[in-house]
């Protein structure tokens, strides 16, 4: 076969491919909406305490967030600020702002400062962690000292440590905007952080690294106050009874310090991104520079480590957000022939992918689209099924494409490059 035939061939089969894409589109809204019918139908029956379903559809990232926060008159002013603002951070900070000087709501000073951290978590975050809204769930203004104190929930789900360093910048931005106190630490208390880290990381066998001096730094430079409600189970031994503390671990500040710490170096970069004033004690810290767009190198691979595919690169696996009854929860769907074919991949083993830190389990999703591959008559096919495979296996000749990854969206990180 001509090198033009094959190209006219492929180019056939992907126009035959995007109508049958888009088929594949109008039928998950159409089951979509059967579902949600069904839903309906069923809530109205008052069986259960809530008359209407809970999901929210959304088509884009910013009907996400406007839903998430459902904030008054957010939706007249947010889409405009983000063709205005492409930093996340800046937007977030802008609306921030917004919400401080009364511009959506009229409350007290405390709620509108929750408010307005909450808001800012759910747009850094894209609206894509569970509950965004209930990571800072209470904020207080000290009477005596009149500084500002976060508390952070003790049922706090992991998180990226750039979006919640990101928040408590905000917050210090926030402080300055009402002109409250600086949160004024001693050694006592600078002790107590550092004795909560070591016994959270003690538990379960963490293997968390990080410089006590960052921490120190840190704790002295934010000017406001981090904690949360104590967890009954523990106690400290060593800094115990100091005024407004139990003697007990604060879980959710724990969880909240070992993100951060974690992610200084980034949280660093985009604050510079951002041309952002404050925190200026950052651009001191000696911090490992911190790639953004790519976490894996070929170079830092073990020879027993076998290399698939890499993304950005013609014939490698197709991104798709989405969940399956056995996806996510750090596990990802491939279509079984791919599995068969790269000769590699089964169920439960482990796979790295090249724009993400983290490690997913390989399980089958036969729903999502299968690998194109040339058959020994010149001919491109899409695998759909195992019967297909089944039929097809011995003629193939090449793989032109690897098939789609299924990714659910609440397994990405925010503050990874994961729409490629």
């Amino acid at each position: 076969m001509s090198l033009y035939q094959m190209v006219f061939e492929y180019t056939r089969d992907a126009k035959m491919i995007k109508l049958e894409f888009r088929d594949y589109i109008n039928k998950i809204k159409k089951t979509l909406e059967a579902q949600i019918q069904l839903a309906s139908d069923a809530r109205s029956r008052k069986y259960d305490p809530s008359s209407t379903i809970e999901p929210i559809i959304t088509h884009s990232s910013t009907e996400n967030i406007l839903s998430i926060l459902n904030i008054p008159n957010l939706d007249s002013y947010f889409p405009d600020r983000i063709l205005q603002n492409d930093n996340l951070l800046l937007l977030a900070a802008d609306v921030s702002k917004q919400i401080i000087i009364g511009r959506f709501v009229k409350k007290n000073k405390e709620d509108l400062i929750l408010m307005a951290l909450q808001s800012a978590f759910v747009i850094l975050s894209r609206g894509q962690c569970s509950v965004p809204k209930e990571y800072i769930n209470r904020v207080d203004i000290d009477p005596n000292t009149n500084h500002l104190t976060l508390f952070f929930t003790n049922t706090i789900r992991s998180v990226p440590g750039v979006i919640i360093g990101l928040t408590v910048l905000i917050a210090d931005y926030i402080r300055n905007i009402l002109h409250l106190n600086r949160f004024h630490t001693n050694p006592e208390i600078i002790g107590r952080y550092e004795e909560e880290l070591d016994i959270y990381n003690r538990m379960g066998d963490r293997a968390l690294t990080y410089d006590k001096q960052h921490l120190r730094l840190f704790i002295q430079n934010i000017g406001i106050e981090l904690t949360s409600e104590p967890y009954e189970r523990i106690e400290v031994k060593k800094y115990r009874n100091l005024p407004k503390l139990t003697n007990h671990l604060r879980m959710g500040l724990c969880v909240a310090l070992e993100g951060i710490l974690q992610d200084l170096g980034q949280i660093t970069e985009e604050k510079l991104k951002a041309s952002i004033p404050e925190w200026e004690w950052l651009d001191n810290l000696q911090l490992n520079p911190v790639n953004i767009d790519l976490y894996f190198d070929s170079k830092d691979m073990k020879s027993t480590q076998p290399l698939i595919a890499q993304s950005n690169t013609l014939g490698a696996f197709r991104l798709r957000y989405g969940s399956s009854r056995t996806t996510g929860l750090g596990t990802i769907g491939l279509h079984p022939a791919t599995m068969i074919l790269t000769g590699l991949l089964s169920l439960g083993c482990s796979v790295q992918l090249d724009f993400s830190k983290s490690l997913f389990s390989v399980t089958p999703v036969i729903s999502i689209m299968g690998p194109l591959v040339e058959l020994e008559d010149g001919s491109l096919i899409r695998i759909s099924t195992m019967d297909e495979f089944t039929a097809l296996k011995e003629s193939i000749t090449q793989i032109w494409e690897l098939g789609d990854i299924l990714l659910d969206p609440a397994d990405r990180n925010p503050s990874e490059s994961f729409i490629l």
